[in-house]
Order: structure tokens, then C-alpha cells, then sequence
């Protein structure tokens, strides 16, 4: 890798906070961001 290479990457982004659920119909695990923690069904369940 040159110099120039080097300094055009860019830091790694900051990966968003999840909280794992479980879903009240199918009892399977599913995430959410911390504002829809709320949420109590997958989004499989949600569809139906």
C-alpha cells in the first residue's frame, strides 16, 4: 500500500447500538436500535 493509499481510508464507522428482543409470538431473538425498544414482535411476525 503507498502513503497516498494510507491516508484517503477513512476510520471505521461507529457501529449503532442494538438491544436483542424476543418476540412474543415465535420466541425468536431479533434486534432493535434503543429507540424501538419498545418492539415485541419480529420483523417476520410483524408481516403477518
Amino acid at each position: 500500500m503507498t502513503q497516498e493509499q494510507k491516508t484517503e481510508t477513512k476510520p471505521a464507522a461507529k457501529p449503532k447500538k442494538v438491544i436483542h428482543r424476543v418476540c412474543v409470538t415465535c420466541n425468536n431473538m431479533f434486534r432493535v436500535t434503543p429507540e424501538n425498544y419498545e418492539s415485541k414482535l419480529c420483523p417476520n411476525c410483524h408481516k403477518a
